[in-house]
């Protein structure tokens, strides 16, 4: 991804999260992460038509800018304005987490998650994952955002 793209989203997601996050995730936190990006991300995944209603059936509540929190999670989907920019979906904890423990629950669960994964890569605490999914190619990420928590975003591949 594009890292002027991924700083955007990077930002968005910052935004979303700028409350305090009083509490450190465990590892009980990273199932229900997984849990969200499955039921939302993955099950409206490429266009993500419908992820308003996955996310009010999970317990979200809307926010003002678009994105929707329940108490642990942090929910956010955007479309695209131009044929370049990658629709991209992104879910985070309310709580402090790093990326290498995601990376490292999430690389655990990918074959419980319903999608056929074509490639894997840890690059230190983050991972990338090649997949496919409903006919179209996508992109798993685990990224840091601001050293505070970590964000799991899906991206849809150019056709």
């Amino acid at each position: 991804m594009n890292p002027a793209k991924l700083a955007v989203t990077s930002a968005i997601f910052a935004l979303c999260g700028s409350a305090l996050f009083a509490q450190k995730a465990g590892t009980a936190d990273y199932p229900n992460l997984v849990s969200v990006l499955k039921q939302t991300c993955l099950a409206t995944f490429p266009n993500y038509n419908g992820m308003e209603t996955k996310a009010v059936a999970a317990g979200f509540k809307s926010t003002k800018d678009g994105g929707w929190t329940s108490d642990d999670v942090f929910l956010r989907a955007a479309g695209t304005k131009t044929p370049e920019e990658k629709r991209t979906c992104a879910v985070n904890l309310r709580k402090e987490s790093d990326a290498k423990s995601v990376s490292t629950y999430l690389q655990s669960e990918i074959q419980n998650l319903g999608v056929r994964e074509i490639s894997a890569e840890r690059k230190g605490v983050r991972l990338s994952v090649g997949f496919s999914l409903h006919g179209r190619n996508g992109v798993m990420r685990v990224e840091p955002l601001g050293g505070r928590t970590a964000s799991i975003i899906v991206l849809v591949q150019s056709d």
